[in-house]
């Protein structure tokens, strides 16, 4: 900053005074905490002082420094011209609005272009107030920039560093992938095999004519007339059956019997097939 604008400052805060502020600044100097000096802006010589970090040390005041310095305060004069214009227009819209009162429209009219040329040169330093602070701003990002590309070779090392002594190759890495690609297809095809085996030997016609035997029964037993009913032909009618329960129970138990040699017939025959 400049050297007057820290005096301000200081002397805004504190009781010191313009003469006990030279031994402390030259001490500073002398421990790298601060480093000072004296430009040329504007064909006016600056003094201007500049203060290290925390846990840094003074650095000198590089030309890049100097230029954003001269360009802040090119900032600081357009906000101050602006605020002043805009100033500018606001008195001369209450004296547009007192001439009307008073009926003078011809100075109402001339007060009037006045502020639109006004109006035209404010825009022109607000645009040009915009162009600097993108400038500025532009600039404190190639610092931030630097940091972050100085992070990403930072942390590129570290990687390299930690490859290098964890032994691992890309021919390592590929007969892993490979040897892993192996095994789950090996285990895909175990689990294949495992599902194609039948969870059910049951044979389906056994199971119909078991069925068909227990409709018959329970149909006798309620009395049912079965005329209607198709059923298949293994049980004989009711009319025909032994009136005795003993006797058709019996009746059953051969019939049971003769089916069960006729499926075990039909199964041979098929196998022999």
């Amino acid at each position: 900053m400049k050297f007057e604008d820290f005096l301000f400052i200081l002397f805004q805060s504190s009781n010191i005074t313009r003469n006990g502020v030279g031994p402390p600044i030259i001490f500073l100097e002398k421990e790298k905490r601060l480093t000072t000096k004296s430009v040329i802006i504007d064909d006016t010589k600056t003094f201007l002082i500049k203060f290290a970090s925390i846990d840094g040390i003074a650095q000198p005041i590089t030309s890049i420094e100097k230029s954003i310095y001269e360009i802040e305060q090119r900032e600081n004069r357009l906000m101050e011209d602006i605020t002043s214009i805009e100033h500018d227009i606001s008195q001369t819209m209450e004296k547009v609005r007192q001439h009307i009162q008073n009926g003078q429209k011809q100075m109402a009219k001339t007060l009037l272009k006045k502020k639109h040329i006004l109006e035209k040169s404010m825009q022109l330093k607000i645009t040009a107030l915009d162009t600097l602070q993108g400038i500025l701003q532009k600039i404190h990002n190639c610092q931030s920039d630097k940091n972050v590309i100085k992070a990403y070779q930072l942390g590129t090392d570290a990687l390299k560093n930690v490859l290098n002594t964890s032994g691992i190759t890309i021919e390592q890495l590929d007969n892993t992938v490979t040897e892993m690609k192996n095994v789950l297809e090996q285990h895909n095809e175990m689990l294949s095999m495992i599902s194609a085996v039948p969870i059910d030997d049951i044979d389906e016609l056994e199971l119909e004519l078991e069925l068909g035997d227990l409709i018959d029964m329970k149909l006798t037993e309620s009395n049912i007339d079965k005329h209607n009913i198709s059923t298949p032909a293994l049980v004989p009618p009711v009319e025909n059956r032994p009136s005795n329960a003993h006797d058709f129970d019996t009746e059953i138990e051969k019939r049971l019997a003769a089916l069960r040699v006729d499926i075990e017939s039909s199964k041979l025959a098929s196998n022999a097939q």
